[in-house]
């Protein structure tokens, strides 16, 4: 069982690593544990937005035992999705910092910041099975990347007034499932079979695969207040 035991694990790593970091996300900073918040509008998952190469301040980060960063570098190991021209972040992400705690004869602290979970709830936990007996592993339902395609399938960043595109999603364990996709973007609105997105949201879309694709069309934006 050993083999299938390593094999599940490593499938999972691999999963979890490529997650979209989502507002709420759990960090930690050598011994300091804390929180992530996205200040920037993007799209969400899970009614949480997803945290971008720009959140890179120290008010990007709140830790439970005070500790305040002093300065950030750039994020590393990024994602290869855009959301609003900007990078995801993803499970693997990490950035440099500086910090110390309170008091002011404190010394500073040099480190890595790392996200300790995505901040999606379905993440699976680290649990440490040593010893135990391994049940089946059973994803759980979870979107790993979001883009757009032209109708030949290429990568794009986004459309154009009038194009016809897809949007796809791939996740694991989504068939079947029910979900809101938000879209916002501040250049452009879409149409789904004919219909308006009221802003920028896909409402009750039942995912059909674990790679679905979405034909939308690129609109003029209109005013939704």
């Amino acid at each position: 069982m050993k083999p299938i035991k390593a094999s599940q694990q490593k499938e999972l790593k691999s999963k979890q690593d490529q997650l979209f970091v989502i507002d709420g996300a759990k960090v930690k900073f050598g011994p300091h544990i804390g929180t992530f918040k996205v200040l920037n509008k993007t799209p969400t998952i899970q009614s949480k937005t997803i945290g971008t190469e720009i959140e890179k301040s120290p008010a990007n980060f709140t830790f439970m035992d005070g500790f305040q960063l002093l300065t950030l570098t750039q994020w590393q190991d990024v994602g290869t999705v855009k959301f609003q021209d900007n990078l995801a972040l993803i499970k693997k992400s990490t950035i440099m910092g500086t910090g110390k705690m309170p008091p002011a004869n404190a010394p500073i602290e040099s480190g890595k910041i790392e996200f300790i979970d995505s901040g999606q709830i379905n993440a699976s936990k680290n649990i440490d099975t040593t010893g135990m007996p391994l049940p089946e592993y059973v994803p759980k339902p979870q979107i790993i990347e979001v883009y757009y395609t032209d109708l030949e399938g290429n990568k794009i960043e986004k459309g154009v007034i009038g194009q016809e595109v897809y949007l796809v999603v791939e996740g694991n364990k989504l068939e079947g499932e029910t979900s809101d996709l938000y879209l916002e973007d501040p250049d452009i609105d879409f149409e789904y079979q004919g219909e308006y997105l009221l802003n920028d949201t896909l409402k009750n879309y039942t995912f059909k695969s674990d790679n679905e694709r979405i034909k939308l069309k690129v609109i003029t934006p209109k005013n939704n207040n």
